[in-house]
């Protein structure tokens, strides 16, 4: 399988997005070791999302990123919990931090893309911080499969069948809602067979990953060289991960003496042009001529290519992050790309229970196709060092940083969900407690400096959950957390616990200040085109609006109509068919469904917003005739024809939209039944535009 993708990618921010064919997301799901949530949610997911000219400091900008996630059935990032540092802002994104428990981290970089007629994966060594993704020297695969090009699709299936059991500790909802989307799309496309020549694979499995490589190298033939790119290193000797690689491959009959191997690692000024590779100082005392073959080690050029900049005068460094093992032979070529450092942890060397989950691709080449694996190598600089014992000074390289924290590893989740014994529709909080590192005793509050709702003992898979009134549920939102504290625990301070919202709930959440919904007059002008989805949402007390052209009404009489009732009629009539135009084109997703039409912008608020004006002395004959011609919106929709994979979502959404605005009307009717009853020119007028159409969802 050759594609034109092998090779490092340099800034992987510019291959977030995809080609424009592809168009935004419908899903998705990325894994990490690190996460910086400014960088995520400034950068990465607009880049993602496609949201252009992003400002993380405009209130509309936050709207426009929090209506972009709302229409993705699934948005979810695994981290390793040792590396947590906060949560991103928006709860519509699910974020589960944990640890194995093993003593091996979360190390993998994959990023699942689901969209409607593609799937992505970008299998990669970075991140998802702004070093990993803009500065980096990193490497990465970029997978993409259609109905038109299903052969990376295997590669794809194959990460998706083993993500739920290597993922486990970290594995929810919202991540089985993306996988199972992802599946349903490359299942649709009949994908060929497994290819002999690629492979996903997992680290952190029964399998190591070292073992997975040899396997996978032809039996018999010789090696004559290995090419290893690491920014890490573990200690060398007899018992060292080059040795054990060698001998793996011996195991399989596979002759390694005369091999070269050259180690490629970070950087380390020597002179002012000069650089020294970076490696333990083992690496140095070591004499590899016992292993049968010859070492040299070189350090990756740091300086920025010109071709990535268009200019060679550029002089910030870049620091080597990318992971590479290639193995080579008289006709075939093997290699390596993911996030596993050359480390013990890494390629799960000795013990493969206690090693790193990784994530990476093998691909095996032969003949001309061979040429392509170079560009995995990065360039280097400075001269090589033969690495023959005899002290040679190299400095070293320490692991990636992983300072113990405080961390309740005793926590499986923590989610605000509906109350379900609750008719009013208000929400718990569930949380819930894990197997293993149980403390004797815990608590939990919604914030750092209140009283606890629970403090008692620890036991195995426990739940707790607590009914939330206004103020509680307020102060979770604004903190989007719980904080813990245990016996055991090093610090004094409660520890923040992220919280996360279940799908129903998230549906719900404000997109700007929950006590100022959209009015009437808003919802209108946003139907008639003279105002974009984000300006309908007014902006906090606190922040400044840029009243610009786009974000007006579009009203500019010096007479104030919004309180004549004839205007408000004929602007509502002149947003129907908006509303109709809106409806269709929302109809990619579940979740966008049922924002069009059960969310805070769609003809259920409108119909709640025309409903309270009659308490404002509007007359109820008019807020009838509005309510019944959005009731005939919603039976237009139920013809509309949309995709299989989200008929049932349409069609469900359809009638609780039918059904809440009817519950209107008959509310407002039987409060007025001598105006509105069913013998007068209301009620005849009702009966003869709400007869169901044949096929109607009603």
């Amino acid at each position: 399988m050759s594609r034109k993708n092998e090779a490092p990618t340099r800034k992987l921010i510019d291959h977030v997005a995809g080609a424009d064919e592809v168009g935004s997301p419908s899903a998705f799901l990325a894994t990490t070791f690190d996460l910086q949530p400014d960088f995520f949610e400034s950068d990465y997911l607009p880049t993602l999302l496609r949201i252009p000219a992003w400002d993380d400091h405009r209130f509309r900008a936050r709207v426009q990123l929090e209506a972009a996630l709302a229409k993705t059935d699934a948005g979810v990032v695994l981290m390793e919990a040792s590396r947590y540092q906060g949560r991103p802002r928006s709860l519509r994104l699910h974020l589960s931090p944990a640890s194995s428990g093993n003593g091996g981290v979360l190390h993998a970089k994959v990023a699942l893309i689901v969209h409607d007629d593609a799937v992505r994966l970008i299998v990669a060594s970075a991140n998802l911080t702004k070093s990993g993704y803009r500065e980096n020297r990193e490497v990465a695969l970029s997978l993409v499969a259609t109905c038109k090009r299903k052969e990376e699709g295997v590669l794809i299936q194959q990460a998706l069948r083993a993500m739920p059991e290597v993922l486990a500790p970290w594995w929810n909802d919202a991540a089985a809602r993306a996988v199972k989307a992802a599946q349903e799309r490359l299942g649709a496309w009949d994908l060929p067979t497994a290819s002999e020549d690629d492979a996903f694979v997992w680290g952190g499995s029964e399998r190591a990953l070292w073992q997975q490589l040899v396997a996978a190298w032809p039996e018999g033939e010789a090696l004559t060289g290995v090419r290893v790119v690491s920014p890490f290193w573990s200690d060398e000797g007899d018992e060292g991960a080059l040795g054990r690689l060698l001998r793996g491959l011996q195991a399989r009959r596979v002759k390694t003496d005369g091999a070269k191997v050259q180690l490629v690692t970070a950087a380390t000024p020597d002179t002012a042009r000069s650089y020294l590779p970076t490696l333990p100082p083992s690496y140095g005392a070591f004499d590899f001529r016992g292993l049968g073959v010859s070492v040299t080690a070189v350090a990756a050029q740091p300086q920025v290519d010109a071709e990535d900049v268009g200019r060679d005068d550029i002089l910030r460094e870049r620091t080597l992050h990318a992971k590479v093992v290639i193995l080579e032979g008289r006709t075939t070529s093997l290699a390596y790309l993911g996030s596993a450092n050359f480390t013990f942890p890494g390629w799960g060397f000795g013990n493969a229970q206690r090693a790193n989950i990784e994530a990476g691709v093998i691909l095996r080449r032969t003949g001309k196709a061979r040429a392509a694996l170079n560009a995995l190598v990065p360039p280097t600089a400075g001269e090589p060092v033969r690495l023959e014992g005899g002290g040679t000074v190299l400095l070293g390289a320490p692991e990636p940083d992983t300072v113990p924290v405080d961390w309740p590893a005793f926590m499986k989740a923590a989610e605000i969900r509906p109350d379900h014994d609750d008719p009013v529709g208000r929400v718990e909080l569930s949380v819930r407690l894990g197997e293993r590192n149980l403390p004797t005793r815990w608590s939990v509050a919604l914030g750092p400096d209140v009283e606890p709702v629970f403090e008692g003992p620890a036991r195995a898979s426990d739940e707790r959950v607590f009914r939330l009134d206004a103020n509680g549920l307020q102060r979770l939102l604004r903190n989007q957390a719980i904080y813990l504290r245990w016996e055991g625990m090093r610090e004094q301070g409660a520890v923040a616990f992220p919280i996360n919202v279940s799908l129903p709930v998230r549906e719900r959440l404000p997109f700007g200040d929950p006590e100022a919904l959209p009015r009437e007059q808003d919802l209108v002008a946003f139907y008639q085109g003279r105002i974009a989805f984000e300006d309908v949402f007014p902006p906090p007390a606190d922040e400044s609006h840029d009243l610009s052209s786009e974000g007006e009404t579009g009203d500019t009489s010096t007479v104030d109509t919004s309180k004549i009732l004839s205007y408000q009629v004929r602007s509502f009539v002149e947003a129907l068919p908006g509303i109709r135009d809106e409806l269709a084109r929302n109809t990619g997703t579940a979740s966008a469904i049922r924002l069009a039409l059960l969310g805070p912008v769609s003809p259920v608020a409108l119909a709640r917003e025309i409903e309270h004006a009659v308490k404002s002395g509007r007359s109820a004959t008019a807020a009838c005739f509005q309510l019944v011609e959005l009731l005939r919106c919603i039976s237009a929709a139920g013809r509309i024809e949309v995709d299989a994979r989200v008929r049932e979502a349409w069609t469900l959404a359809v009638g609780e939209a039918a059904s809440q605005i009817q519950a209107a009307v008959d509310r407002l009717r039987n409060a007025d039944a001598s105006q509105l009853g069913a013998a007068t020119p209301f009620g005849r007028y009702a009966s003869a535009v709400l007869v169901p159409a044949k096929g109607d969802a009603r």
